[in-house]
């Protein structure tokens, strides 16, 4: 009840609202009047068709306003536990057109996926990657669970995929109705008319409810798991993107391979001056003389000594032998040696040898330039 009136949903998914002196007019002339379930919906007065079944509310401040009414309600079929509507149709007068802004934005109607589908409708994926084309689906039906002091609302389409014959979950924000180009243009599309809209032709919809009944075993589980599912892209989208995951992946391990043979290669190249390197002395020459070894002493006579004679003294031992120095030219090849190695690859014992070469020349060059003088 809104403003002193009734609104009432029609089988068709109309939405009005009618004072209370209208609506007794209505029903005493006949113009309006309740229909047994039994024989169905009524529609251009014709019966059979699909009943009003519920309203849909959107919480507008702390009221309720009616958005829109689902259509059919599928006895005995239930998705994750719900039930199955055939249609959800939009009340338009309950979203006026969005005032025209310089920068395109979304309008409260499409953030919310409140728009009209009905089962056999081909339907878009609004969230297709770059390259991506969206699959051939149609609805098959709509899940509206309303929203309660404890739970949140949910609304989710019942979808099939036409290629691979696949049912699954989707938001109806992600989903949106494809324009027929024989009965309208891209320009004056709209999504919530009817006569605007492609839609499969009554023997394939009459398959897809068969092949329902036997695939719908699999769409079963708490709400909380029908949400995770809805999220996700249709199922030749998800392989598809599975797919070019896996051969991005392969991508970059190949080019890490390739990465690490230019590398061995490049080092490989560098390998001979290294050898080189490493044929120099590494240990440089030092002043320092191993210690003196004693010569080997000769037996001395075995015959006595004469008498009052004094004894003979020991041989002289041997001088000891010295290292030569090396020469100054030979101090610098083995610095040259050291340094290239060290280019390739520097170790601390090396660099310690370095220095203690270098000192040594200097300390011979400065003695050279002294004697000069």
């Amino acid at each position: 009840m809104a403003g002193g009136g009734f609104e009432l949903g029609f089988d068709d998914g109309d939405v009005r609202l009618y004072g209370k002196a209208d609506l007794r007019e209505f029903f005493d002339q006949g113009t309006i009047k309740a229909l047994a379930t039994t024989e169905g919906g009524l529609v251009a007065n014709e019966s059979g068709h699909p009943s009003a079944a519920d309203f849909v509310f959107l919480k507008d401040g702390k009221k309720h306003k009616v958005v829109g009414l689902l259509v059919g309600k599928a006895e005995g079929q239930l998705v994750f536990n719900l039930p199955i509507h055939l249609a959800f149709v939009v009340y338009s007068s309950s979203f006026p057109p969005a005032p025209v802004r310089r920068t395109a934005t979304k309008s409260l109607q499409d953030r919310l996926g409140f728009r009209t589908r009905r089962r056999g409708d081909i339907v878009a994926y609004l969230h297709c990657e770059e390259g991506e084309e969206t699959p051939v689906v149609a609805v098959y039906g709509v899940i509206y669970l309303p929203e309660t002091d404890t739970e949140q609302g949910r609304k989710f389409l019942v979808l099939y995929e036409l290629e691979s014959t696949v049912f699954f979950l989707g938001t109806w924000t992600a989903w949106r109705r494809v324009p027929n180009l024989a009965k309208c243009t891209v320009d004056n599309f709209n999504c919530d008319d009817d006569k605007h809209v492609d839609t499969m032709a009554d023997e394939p919809i009459t398959a897809m409810v068969s092949e329902f009944d036997t695939a719908c075993v699999l769409l079963t589980g708490s709400v909380a798991k029908a949400v995770a599912l809805a999220a996700e892209p249709p199922p030749s989208l998800k392989l598809q993107r599975a797919e070019d995951a896996r051969a991005s992946k392969e991508e970059q391990a190949k080019e890490r391979r390739e990465q690490r043979a230019a590398i061995s290669k490049a080092k490989r190249h560098k390998q001979p001056s290294a050898s080189r390197a490493r044929a120099q002395p590494t240990d440089p020459p030092t002043r320092r003389s191993p210690p003196s070894q004693p010569a080997p002493r000769h037996s001395p006579p075995r015959h006595p000594p004469p008498r009052n004679s004094a004894p003979s003294s020991p041989p002289p031992r041997a001088p000891a032998q010295q290292d030569t120095p090396p020469s100054m030219v030979q101090l610098k090849r083995a610095l040259c040696g050291l340094k290239q190695a060290q280019a390739v690859e520097a170790t601390a014992e090396r660099a310690r040898q370095m220095g203690e070469l270098q000192y040594d020349l200097d300390r011979r060059e400065a003695k050279r330039n002294r004697m000069a003088r």
